[in-house]
């Protein structure tokens, strides 16, 4: 691609896990590798699931060598020695979205499934595929079979009163008796309290629960472990950047998958921040970097809502980050990045990086007052975004909205102008 005369720093986003489910044809594959979202049946589960993608396929390497080849060929001059890339992007977590929290759900909204416990449970065969396997359930028997040995061990080990007679197919899905048939109706060793059984393993057999902890390393591993070493073969001089985790309002990670995320490859973590509850942001974050020494990018969102050009949609504000005006926008906005500038770890690290603002415009698809800019391309300054015709400091039109929003930008100008400050100051020390 060809750069802008006026160059800026920017992370460099590799997009295979969208690739995969819904670029394929762009890499090369026959057919889109699987969504482990979709091949739940009643017993399953059956609660919110963006995607999730079945990371074992062979077609996962497959479409990162060819994601690698697109970029490279993408990018004027190769992009593995370009100094204005600060890292790159191991894309988009909302397609592993069940890697993103730790299930806890403390707030009272969407939470996020074990991805263990989805793969445990859901069928080994898709239909209407060239490739009917899915690899991520035949993994995980494989898991099983190395770790145990044999059925009767695994039997003992998850009290299952002999039910398995193979670590593979005995029957068909739902109804057989070997390991990759299981659907998550044996509540026995499942767990019976399906309205939670996903989110926290409740009731479920603490030998079953070891099992699919150890397996979500796994899986979360073969993510970023595929990625980072398809990128490397190339690429040396950038760090990769994975995220963003903690759930909505930063509701925690599993270490398991904080582990992994280190053992991958990682060098930075995106993580989430709550503006109702900073607190626990604070508390949360500060957790996983000490879980782990990775260092953090924030993702930031922050809306209002009834004072932006998505007022026709009331309920789609951010969550946890909903303001009455722009103002009082700008104003929790400047309050926030003074609290994350001040964040340290355990050991006395300023561990977190600084925030990745979500976003530049308003989404007309969310209904959300995500930008600094509406979608008519005018800025939230209280002087652009307004019904009246006029133009901007550089002269350009401006104007022209269904109702006069606030100011949020100089709000905005102002913290990051300070924040700049003191981290000068601090590097003159």
């Amino acid at each position: 691609m060809d750069g802008a005369s006026i160059k800026i720093p920017f992370v460099f986003y590799y997009s295979v896990l969208k690739d995969v489910l819904y670029g394929y044809q762009n890499l090369g594959l026959p057919e889109p590798v699987k969504d482990i979202c979709r091949g739940f049946d009643s017993n399953g589960y059956y609660y919110y699931c963006s995607d999730l993608v079945d990371v074992f396929d062979p077609k996962w390497q497959t479409g990162n060598n060819a994601e690698l080849v697109l970029q490279e060929k993408g990018y004027t001059g190769g992009f593995n020695t370009d100094p204005w890339i600060t890292s790159i992007s191991l894309g988009d977590s909302d397609f592993v979205f069940a890697l993103k929290g730790n299930g806890a759900n403390p707030y009272g909204v969407g939470s996020y499934p074990h991805a263990g416990m989805m793969v445990a449970t859901v069928n080994f065969q898709y239909s209407g595929y060239l490739d009917n396997t899915l690899y991520s359930k035949y993994a995980w028997a494989s898991y099983l079979q190395n770790k145990y040995g044999n059925i009767t061990a695994l039997n003992a080990a998850w009290n299952t009163g002999g039910f398995y007679t193979t670590f593979g197919d005995a029957g068909g899905f739902g109804s057989g008796t070997g390991v990759l048939d299981e659907d998550g109706r044996h509540t026995a060793w499942f767990g019976s309290d399906l309205a939670n059984r996903y989110f926290t393993l409740v009731g479920v057999n603490p030998n079953l629960v070891a099992d699919m902890d150890a397996f979500l390393y796994q899986f979360t591993y073969q993510v970023y472990g595929v990625q980072a070493n398809t990128i490397k073969t190339y690429d040396q001089n950038h760090l990769l950047e994975c995220g963003n985790f903690g759930g909505i309002g930063e509701g925690g990670m599993r270490p398991q998958v904080m582990q992994a995320l280190k053992d991958a490859g990682c060098n930075i973590v995106v993580g989430n921040w709550n503006s109702t509850y900073p607190a626990v942001a604070l508390s949360g974050n500060q957790a996983e970097y000490d879980a782990v020494g990775l260092p953090v990018v924030l993702w930031y969102g922050i809306s209002s809502q009834e004072d932006s050009d998505e007022s026709q949609y009331p309920d789609r504000g951010a969550s946890f980050a909903d303001y009455p005006s722009q103002f009082a926008r700008g104003q929790q906005y400047s309050n926030d990045q003074q609290t994350i500038f001040s964040a340290q770890g355990t050991n006395g690290d300023y561990y977190i990086m600084g925030t990745a603002f979500w976003g530049l415009t308003d989404n007309s698809s969310e209904g959300t007052n995500w930008g600094l800019i509406t979608l008519m391309d005018n800025a939230y300054d209280g002087k652009c975004a307004v019904i009246g015709q006029g133009t901007d400091q550089y002269g350009i039109a401006c104007g022209g909205e269904a109702a006069n929003y606030g100011d949020f930008t100089d709000s905005v100008t102002q913290s990051n102008s300070s924040i700049q400050q003191r981290l000068i100051q601090w590097f003159l020390q």
